[in-house]
């Protein structure tokens, strides 16, 4: 077995330690960031409207929701509800996100059961505006070569984001019963 003496383990640290930290350095900035504030490419703010900061806190195909939900949650009560239902067929079921109440909303929308395969529906924006807020979804895009299923589908989202009093509408485009 060698020894080896303190000099060549200091110098084997140092390398050890550059190589590793762009590797780090790399993973870290590649991370998924859920939270969301502006996208450029939606193009101008409608007048009237400030946009919102949401964290996706769940969004699938696949969630269980039968029927269609736009429900505003104020406790974590109905958030527990809402993910017994998601994980009533998910073994182990997904964790219930932590969510403190006090400053935050939950909104879930869920258009019910489709019959045909879409992908998890995702939030583009939220739009605050005098009398409400907005949630506009990216946009299903059907074509002839995917999702030619005949499956049936149960998309839902979940976002959080600043209580408000204000009532929630869903803009979306693209997305057919």
């Amino acid at each position: 077995m060698k020894i080896f003496t303190q000099k060549q383990l200091v110098m084997f640290h140092k390398k050890s330690f550059l190589i590793i930290l762009p590797i780090v350095f790399l993973l870290l900035s590649c991370g998924n960031k859920s939270t969301v504030s502006g996208d450029p490419s939606l193009g101008e703010i409608p007048k009237g409207a400030q946009e919102m900061a949401f964290e996706t806190l769940f969004s699938s195909s696949q969630s269980g929701l039968k029927g269609p939900t736009q429900e505003v949650l104020n406790s974590g009560d109905g958030l527990k509800n809402v993910f017994a239902i998601i994980n009533s067929k998910r073994k182990p079921g997904i964790p219930i996100p932590d969510v403190n109440f006090d400053t935050h909303e939950v909104f879930v929308f869920s258009p019910g059961q489709v019959s045909h395969g879409v992908p998890s529906p995702k939030v583009q924006r939220m739009l605050q505006f005098e009398n409400k807020i907005v949630v506009q979804l990216e946009p299903v895009e059907q074509n002839e070569n995917g999702y030619a299923t005949t499956v049936i589908s149960e998309p839902c989202v979940i976002v959080a984001f600043k209580k408000t009093s204000l009532p929630v509408v869903v803009e979306t485009t693209g997305m057919k019963n």
